[in-house]
């Protein structure tokens, strides 16, 4: 693109135009020319607005794709509230738990998830079930952080990714997958990392799950599992993967070794 050195003509119109009919990209635009600025400083300031624009735009293509690539309904958090749903459990209702959706510090797009209690609780937030089959393999994420003051209980999962497994309308067997802190992914029940310690920073939980027989839905959840405070959850997929794509390994309890007899 090529800029004349000579301005173009300028036709003054009326004040009842500008604000009646013209769109505020074009307000602006008038608004240069009757500043009285030189012409490159006029075009300085166009070429600023016209990366700003471009700028604006590729932010709103990367929170619609981050959201059409998911099968998790609102996974960003970009409309509220809308498709979550709290679940406190009896032993947890004392202890003012709490789920909204705020704008600060979002891992991406303008909005995050936070899920709050006053003391050491157990609680999470469900999306929609998902139809699943079988032998499918999924890519399961989610982007956490905590405030400086959150806590999770000593020998306590902390906060984990729960996939409710159904069959019908009912339970399937062999209990639920979780996807722990460190990326343990365990059947039934959460397991408990070596560090307990929040990360106050961004983090990633990740893992490829494949679809137990008897499956053929899936409830994403999001599960503060006995912390103290506020932790914050951002972009939770879930997303179907080829086949070929290798499963992390169902974490395994670490065995002690048998003790090695001694002779005198």
């Amino acid at each position: 693109m090529t800029w004349n050195k000579e301005p173009f003509m300028y036709v003054q119109p009326s004040e009842s135009s500008k604000n009646r009919y013209a769109p505020d990209s074009i307000k602006i635009g008038w608004w240069l020319l009757e500043s009285g600025l030189p012409w490159h400083e006029m075009k300085h300031g166009c070429v600023k607005l016209m990366r700003l624009a471009y700028l604006l735009v590729l932010s709103c293509v990367a929170i619609h794709n981050v959201a059409a690539d998911s099968l998790v309904p609102n996974s960003g958090f970009e409309d509220g509230l809308t498709g979550w749903q709290i679940f406190i459990p009896d032993e947890s209702k004392d202890k003012n738990c709490h789920f909204d959706v705020v704008s600060t510090e979002p891992y991406s797009g303008l909005n995050c998830a936070r899920l709050q209690s006053d003391d050491f609780a157990r609680f999470g937030i469900g999306s929609a079930f998902i139809p699943v089959q079988a032998g499918e393999h999924y890519h399961v994420s989610v982007w956490i952080k905590a405030d400086p003051t959150a806590q999770a209980r000593p020998k306590t999962p902390g906060f984990v990714i729960r996939l409710y497994l159904r069959q019908g309308t009912a339970d399937a067997a062999g209990g639920h997958l979780f996807i722990s802190y460190g990326n343990a992914v365990s059947r039934n029940t959460p397991v408990v990392p070596e560090s307990t310690t929040l990360p106050t920073t961004w983090t990633q939980i990740e893992a490829v799950i494949e679809i137990p027989p008897g499956v053929d839905s899936v409830g994403p959840a999001l599960f503060s599992w006995w912390t103290q405070g506020a932790i914050y959850a951002d972009d939770f997929s879930l997303d179907k993967v080829d086949a070929s794509t290798a499963v992390t390994p169902l974490w395994q309890s670490p065995t002690t070794p048998p003790a090695v007899p001694t002779t005198k």
